[in-house]
Parts: C-alpha cells; structure tokens; sequence
C-alpha cells in the first residue's frame, strides 16, 4: 500500500542557496530509483515536503532527512496511508514560495503545522500553477 509524509524543517542556509541543487539532485535520482513522488516547497527560511510511497522507504527516507545537515528542526505533520498519489509524475517537484506569488503564498507565510488538508491543497495548486517541471527542478533533467 502506498503512504505519504508531509514534514517541514527550517532551513540552515539563507535562500537562495547551492545546497538547494544537491537536495534536489540527489533526491531526483534517489526518489525515481525506490518509487517515491513528492513536491518540495522552499521558502526564505523553511523547507515543506510531501513525500509519496511504500511505507518503509519513506520511513528510511525520512530518517535521513532528519540527519541531514542541510536542514534542521525536522517536524513531521502528518502521515498514514494514501488512496491515490496526487503526485505520480514527480519524482522531485520543487517550487520556490515569496509571499508575492498568489500559488505560494500560503507557504511564503509560514502555514500552521495543524491545517494538514489545506498544505496538501496548496501542494497540490502549486505544483499545478507550475506545470510539468517547476522552478529550478528543470536544470537537473538537462
């Protein structure tokens, strides 16, 4: 059965930033290789994922991004079992949030860790208002 995680961390270096490319680097090819999907969102100063996939490759994908040195204060917001994946074709999606951008907003502004059907929602417009390969996610298929 296929499980999603939603998690957000602080970020330890200021946006933007080069370490940004390697998370998404190795994430794309990790994530394609053990069947996960998911969307990352960064904003100035916090990191939002959900993540899609079997039960024990989140749980040991989550434990490394718990450890990784890129990000800290690590929150899990939400997990369980999933009915669909709302984001099948996305190995790694990744979206850049401002508080000027109305798709991102929401994320730009520092979304309560409680409302965890309304940051699926908002991962889910976001990705869409992006289209089929989001912000700086693009480079990395070149």
């Amino acid at each position: 059965m296929t499980h999603y995680l939603i998690y957000r961390s602080d970020a330890r270096h200021p946006f933007p930033h080069l370490s940004d490319f390697d998370i998404l680097r190795t994430a794309w090819a990790h994530n394609q290789r053990v069947g996960i999907s998911g969307y990352l969102v960064r904003t100035m100063h916090e990191f939002f994922q959900i993540l899609e996939g079997p039960r024990e490759e989140l749980d040991r994908l989550y434990t490394r991004i718990s450890a990784d040195e890129r990000h800290s204060n690590v929150r899990l917001l939400s997990e369980g079992p999933l009915a669909r994946r709302r984001f099948p074709n996305w190995a790694m999606g990744y979206a850049e949030a401002v508080e000027d951008d109305p798709a991102a907003s929401l994320f730009a502004k520092g979304l309560p860790d409680q409302d965890v059907a309304q940051l699926i929602k908002s991962f889910e417009e976001l990705a869409a208002a992006r289209g089929a390969i989001s912000g700086r996610a693009a480079l990395l298929r070149e």
